[in-house]
């Protein structure tokens, strides 16, 4: 049985919710680890699997391929998520890879340099 859209945009609504979704406590959480950290990394010992898989959800959720998840919402909501993205999208081979014109990533939120303009939010 397949979930209609409307249905499906609402229930990703609640798990996005910041106050009582499981996606929004749990970034919420993983966004103070980072900011009170040292490292900009979830350790303060340094990059980790767990930080690359991180990365990669965070920039997924960003793409806006998701119905009912707006491109911003990491962005808006949780700073140190996104300076996160940034420091990760800026090491130099995870940069070098998405900066080939060839790679169906780039120019995306797995780049340094990606925006949303404000039109494309949803």
């Amino acid at each position: 049985m397949k979930a209609e859209r409307s249905e499906i945009i609402k229930m990703r609504q609640e798990f996005l919710d910041l106050k009582e979704g499981a996606l929004g406590t749990h970034f919420g959480i993983l966004n103070k680890q980072i900011a009170e950290g040292s490292s900009g990394f979830l350790f303060d010992y340094g990059i980790t699997a767990a930080d690359l898989i991180l990365f990669q959800h965070i920039c997924h959720m960003s793409m806006g391929i998701l119905d009912g998840i707006p491109k911003t919402y990491v962005r808006d909501n949780f700073m140190s998520l996104e300076e996160f993205r940034l420091k990760v999208a800026g090491i130099p081979e995870i940069k070098a890879r998405f900066q080939d014109p060839n790679n169906r990533y780039h120019g995306s939120a797995y780049t340094v340099n990606w925006t949303v303009d404000e039109d494309e939010k949803e």
